[in-house]
């Protein structure tokens, strides 16, 4: 049975019924995504691509004829995950694809360690993710990693796929410090920054309620003569936005300016995410941070003399090479000192390409562990004695979704971005409300 002839369309091709008359298969995705919140941003931006091109993207891998990872490289423990994955795929009849920074790494390797990946995608080549799911069904496998050629302003593309409440929007790519414990500089490249009219447009486009500004440095950002704290008060000015954050501050470019705007512009979140790594001197030379504890310590001295109220929170590396007991416990110190709200305690991790790697990773495995869990009881301990504090206040929240622990409940966050769980009542999602809090624990706060 032949293709019955018709009339052309004005373009001279025919309808599309005509060229598949019988029916029309949706290639389904599904994204995994590990790692930051930059990768959450990446992935939404693939869906985005996806959608547009014809994918249909599915919230089940069961459902999947294609399933993408995209992965992270920080750590070991975050690529043994990501193996582990593709091991147990390994049976399935799909189409399975690394993207991201592990994919940047590791390149055509990963064909030879897992035959079963027919997809390479890697840092910023998001746009390019439909064509190489094409190439991957027709030819069976395809890379793509030419960070060199990714664009001079990264992250154009708009995602409309995440919900209108939250969502991550990358100001810059890439990163410009040589901290010798990261990879990142390798696997995403030198610092771009995206023009401000860019972000503004894209967040206008999203219509959230919250927005949060992404960039391995967003102190550092620079658009001509617009610096970051000029990006905030254009960010605080758009319509409808409720409220704004930004990770990751580095502490050796923060600064007054920055604590100002926190405290003025009504839209910018009283929270503040700037990691320390160690509380030793000597350890911070060695990771190449450029600033000392003193330095840090002013610092978190002045941004609570701007906002008192403000909630901080910072990344910890425990079992650095050369970490003797000594600088372990200026870690500590400087963690009782500073009274964190929360913070992300790693146990250090040796990653090829980076300075740090050509160093003996000395310190035991076993004193790591130790040290990390003492780390980890002690912050558990301030975080517990700190949102305690808040028993009896009213907070402002920002209704987010229904609890994935309790459907019966909402949740949402604070300004301060602590995550409050209360009653179940129509209508609230998306706005703000004034929340009485009855109990705490280290992580979540439970209200009425």
């Amino acid at each position: 049975m032949g293709i019955k002839k018709g009339k052309k369309k004005k373009n001279g091709r025919l309808p599309f019924f005509a060229i598949f008359p019988f029916s029309f298969f949706v290639m389904r995705v599904f994204i995994k995504t590990y790692g930051c919140q930059m990768n959450v941003a990446d992935s939404l931006r693939m869906e985005e691509v996806l959608l547009k091109d014809g994918y249909s993207i599915t919230q089940s891998e069961d459902d999947a004829d294609i399933i993408l990872l995209n992965t992270c490289s920080v750590r070991k423990s975050a690529e043994q995950k990501v193996w582990s994955k593709i091991g147990e795929l390994k049976n399935k009849k799909v189409i399975i694809g690394v993207t991201g920074c592990m994919a940047q790494e590791h390149g055509k390797k990963i064909f030879h360690r897992a035959p079963n990946v027919k997809l390479v995608c890697g840092t910023y080549r998001e746009n390019k993710i439909s064509e190489l799911v094409s190439r991957a069904v027709k030819e069976g496998k395809t890379i793509d990693i030419a960070i060199e050629e990714c664009a001079e302003s990264p992250g154009n593309g708009k995602h409309k796929s995440t919900t209108n409440i939250c969502a991550f929007v990358p100001i810059s790519r890439g990163c410009n410090n040589a901290c010798s414990y990261c990879i990142v500089p390798s696997v995403r490249g030198p610092e771009r920054n995206r023009p401000a009219e860019n972000i503004i447009d894209e967040i206008r486009y999203l219509g959230c309620k919250d927005a949060t500004l992404l960039g391995q440095n967003v102190n550092s950002y620079k658009d001509g003569q617009i610096d970051f704290v000029g990006l905030l008060g254009m960010v605080n000015e758009i319509d409808g936005l409720l409220r704004v954050r930004f990770v990751t501050s580095h502490p050796k470019d923060a600064g007054e300016e920055l604590f100002k705007a926190i405290r003025y512009l009504d839209k910018v979140c009283e929270y503040l995410h700037i990691p320390i790594q160690s509380g030793s001197n000597r350890i911070l030379g060695k990771m190449n941070r450029k600033y000392t504890r003193e330095h840090y310590l002013g610092l978190i001295k002045k941004a609570r003399q701007y906002a008192p109220d403000i909630a901080i929170s910072t990344d910890l590396i425990v079992g650095f090479p050369g970490e003797t007991e000594e600088d372990f416990q200026d870690t500590l110190d400087l963690v009782m000192e500073v009274r964190y709200d929360s913070a992300y305690i790693f146990k250090y991790s040796p990653r090829e390409g980076t300075a740090a790697f050509e160093l003996a990773d000395d310190v035991p495995t076993d004193v790591k562990q130790d040290r990390n869990q003492r780390l980890l009881r002690l912050q558990e301990e301030i975080s517990l004695s700190k949102n305690r504090e808040l028993v009896g206040r009213i907070v402002e929240v920002l209704v987010e979704d229904v609890s994935k622990e309790n459907k019966d409940r909402l949740m949402g966050r604070t300004r301060t971005n602590k995550i409050v769980v209360f009653p179940l009542k129509d209508g609230l999602i998306g706005n703000l409300v004034n929340v009485e809090i009855k109990e705490a624990t280290a992580h979540t706060l439970y209200g009425i």
